[in-house]
């Protein structure tokens, strides 16, 4: 059954909106929402009908009904702005208060006559014996797709980008050589060229649809420029300064007038979209996630191979995101489809009709049309990057895959020994070591990224109700709990009965959050007030006291004294008297993950040097451990004895495969 609501179609099947051409996809909960306003209208809803209703008595935070009646107001405002369809009414509920219409379905009952009937019956046999037809077809389709191997260099092959005509660029990192090359490689003559592109500071590339360029980013640690690689002479030429971008990705505008740019500030921006405009020297803002100001913000990126539409995929949460679909000119909105699951590569198709993305080891295909999602294969490894081409009039779905795997390793600052304390083939991160001698950390051994502890030689993974995902988190001085952060909300989880507590709720919007005395405290940072700062929660009291004015990301007391790290400047702070004074300078804001303070010495990392101790009294550094090969700077520190905790990549083994549809 469809609706009409102010002249806005609410299709219930497809769970689309859509005005004048413009269609609007609802999510869930925005469609469970509107499912029962349509049904209410001109009525006021108080929040506990909505409780009942929508989440079925579950509790949920205020902040939550808020979203969500916002989110749905949102699809509205796309396509018919200005409407004021949900009213707020203070302290009762909301009043949908908008014009509803239900559209019937009108059927035709033809009068039945002898030729007719026969016909009727002809057209009957007609139908099965399609049908008979179509079923073999059906078969014929399901067969699993088969995996071609495209490339077989030693070590992996990543940022895979195609044309249109059979054309491959990728990258290839040797790790025995510790060497990195760039390649085309055209799929229809199986010829493989290297590129000679400077690959020193090389961060990203991408060939165009014809495949004649490749733009590709040259970034250093005081400069960024972003150039164009011609094929056909074989010369490049500087386009564009890009200081002050970082973590960029790079897609092509179909006509070639324009690259479209993914970058953020630093790790403590969200990722943003933007436009530059090759002949004019212009650049524009494509993509805002206000809602979404996290770590990942817009991070994922597809320009048409053929018109001006672009794809972009926006980080939610832990297990969820959404695909939005733009036009790139305008900016408007065309569709928005919601996903449950974290989406790590997309790719249109070269027609432009599907969208090709892939969550862990499993590739799905979005259906443009419909807005349908199918899943297309599951793969024995994570996808790194995807790619489609055509080759001979096939089209082929190109896969650049690896699997990272890391071992933990503990030394012994002491006697200088180290011994792995945890190795096998998944990717194993964020170790926390106890005085008592067990490990937790987090490892995506069953696909998920869960938490894992090591006792006795025995790993096991924690029964929580929901994905843990890759967050940090804190041990209870006690070390019989944990401290974490999920959707702005502080959980406490305790080790023994893992039971999971909530210690207060998402609309404080909690993120790096660390124990004080003696577990009575926390210090948390948050942006609930515009910018990052710090807060000290009382446990007893329920308080929430604000600690830093001028910026503040994690904090820890020593001696009464708070000393802190910030969102966007590096070095570590101490508050003397409520004003800021600069301690350690130059301590990088990657930090947030694991500095720490510890018996009066600060332990922090510095990027490709290592793990290094300032001591407060003395002010002296040492550095405790120069940066292995394969580091990731995630560790812990114990005392009695000193010991680092840390993670070591392995050797990682990846090639690119090919699926022809």
């Amino acid at each position: 059954m469809n609706y009409l609501i102010n002249g806005i179609t609410f299709n219930t099947q497809l769970r689309t909106l859509s005005l004048a051409g413009k269609q609007v996809y609802l999510e869930a909960k925005s469609f469970e929402l509107l499912s029962i306003f349509v049904l209410n209208p001109n009525c006021v809803l108080t929040r506990d009908e909505l409780l009942s209703l929508a989440w079925q008595g579950k509790v949920v935070s205020d902040s939550a009904i808020n979203k969500a009646i916002s989110k749905l107001r949102q699809h509205f405002d796309t396509l018919q702005p200005e409407a004021q369809i949900i009213q707020t009414k203070p302290k009762v509920g909301y009043l949908f208060c908008a014009t509803v219409i239900t559209q019937q379905t009108v059927k035709y009952q033809p009068r039945v006559h002898l030729a007719s009937t026969v016909l009727y019956l002809l057209l009957c046999l007609s139908v099965i014996a399609a049908m008979f037809w179509l079923s073999k077809q059906k078969i014929a389709e399901s067969t699993p797709l088969q995996l071609q191997r495209i490339t077989a260099h030693e070590g992996i092959e990543t940022q895979l980008s195609a044309a249109k005509n059979g054309q491959i660029a990728y990258l290839s990192t040797r790790y025995d050589s510790n060497t990195r090359q760039v390649y085309l490689k055209n799929l229809a003559t199986n010829q493989t060229q290297r590129l000679p592109i400077e690959v020193d500071g090389l961060h990203a590339f991408n060939v165009n649809f014809a495949g004649q360029k490749i733009a590709y980013v040259m970034q250093q640690e005081e400069s960024c420029m972003l150039a164009l690689y011609d094929l056909s002479t074989h010369s490049s030429s500087d386009i564009m300064d890009c200081q002050g971008m970082n973590n960029i990705k790079l897609a092509w505008q179909f006509d070639d007038q324009a690259l479209f740019i993914r970058s953020r500030k630093n790790n403590a921006h969200p990722y943003t979209i933007f436009k530059f405009l090759i002949h004019s020297q212009t650049l524009s803002q494509v993509s805002l996630p206000t809602e979404n100001l996290d770590m990942q913000g817009d991070y994922l990126l597809a320009a048409h191979p053929n018109t001006h539409t672009l794809a972009f995929v926006r980080y939610l949460e832990s297990n969820q995101t959404q695909i939005h679909i733009v036009d790139s000119h305008t900016l408007n909105p065309i569709h928005t489809v919601p996903f449950a699951g974290v989406i790590k590569a997309i790719s249109w198709d070269v027609d432009g009709d599907q969208l090709f993305f892939n969550a862990q080891k499993t590739l799905y295909k979005l259906h443009t049309d419909t807005l349908q999602i199918k899943k297309l294969k599951d793969l024995s490894h994570p996808i790194e990057s995807i790619a489609v081409t055509k080759v001979n009039d096939f089209t082929m779905l190109l896969l650049s895959q690896y699997h990272a795997s890391s071992k933990i390793i503990e030394l012994n600052l002491e006697n200088k020994q180290r011994h792995t304390l945890f190795d096998n083939a998944a990717l194993n991160r964020l170790p926390q070591k106890t005085q008592e001698g067990d490990l937790i950390f987090i490892s995506d051994a069953e696909q998920r990224h869960d938490l894992w502890v090591l006792q006795n030689g025995r790993a096991t993974k924690l029964a929580l109700p929901f994905e843990f995902g890759f967050r940090r988190f804190e041990l209870h001085p006690t070390e019989k709990k944990l401290l974490f952060e999920k959707e702005g909300a502080l959980i406490e989880l305790s080790l023994d009965s893992q039971i999971v507590k909530q210690v207060f709720a998402a609309k404080h919007k909690a993120y790096v959050a660390n124990y004080h005395d003696g577990g009575n405290k926390i210090i948390y940072s948050s942006n609930k007030r515009g910018d990052w700062q710090l807060w000290l929660f009382d446990r007893r009291t329920k308080q929430h006291l604000q600690l830093t004015h001028a910026g503040g990301y994690s904090g820890f007391y020593y001696q009464d004294q708070l000393y802190f790290t910030k969102r966007h400047v590096s070095g570590v702070w101490t508050l003397n008297a409520g004003q800021e004074q600069l301690v350690l300078p130059n301590v990088k804001n990657i930090n947030w993950l694991n500095w720490r303070i510890i018996a009066g010495r600060i332990y922090f990392y510095q990027p490709e040097e290592g793990i290094f101790q300032y001591d407060l009294d003395t002010g002296q550094t040492l550095r405790l451990l120069s940066q292995p090969s394969g580091f990731l700077h995630q560790y812990s520190i114990r005392t009695s004895p000193e010991t680092i905790t840390y993670v070591e990549l392995k050797p990682m083994q990846g090639d690119i495969h090919a699926l022809t549809l």
